[in-house]
């Protein structure tokens, strides 16, 4: 089962992105802070992260720069309500992260590509472990 990391501080957001991703047969970690999923990614692992810019103390763009620390080929996406933000201009290592702008009318646009990155990470035999 593919398994996704949801980091998003509007709760409502959160709340109904997960319940989408676990209806979809994904098992999804959600979490309101930078700071808390890094802590967690630390010692566990998912397939593919998804992750809001707008966090509190911790951003989402640093929170990603700090998993790949740890996890190099961990696949992220961006899921933001910020309409200018432009990865590759402001981080060379976030260039070819995808970008979703809040709100997506249509969920399965994002289903689409968390699928497609999970299916790379299993095509490139890039294992992150259970961490469990």
């Amino acid at each position: 089962m593919t398994r996704v990391m949801v980091v998003d501080d509007d709760l409502s957001v959160c709340a109904t992105l997960v319940a989408f991703l676990e209806d979809c047969g994904y098992e999804v970690y959600s979490f309101n802070s930078g700071e808390s999923a890094y802590e967690w990614i630390r010692t566990n692992r998912v397939d593919v992260a998804v992750v809001d810019l707008r966090l509190p103390a911790m951003s989402g763009d640093r929170l990603i720069l700090n998993m790949r620390e740890l996890l190099p080929d961990l696949p992220c996406v961006i899921y933001t309500g910020s309409p200018d933000f432009d990865p590759g201009s402001q981080y060379v290592e976030l260039e070819n992260v995808p970008v979703f702008r809040k709100p997506l009318v249509d969920l399965t646009v994002l289903l689409d590509e968390i699928e497609a990155l999970s299916q790379e990470v299993s095509s490139h035999g890039v294992d992150h472990g259970s961490g469990r």
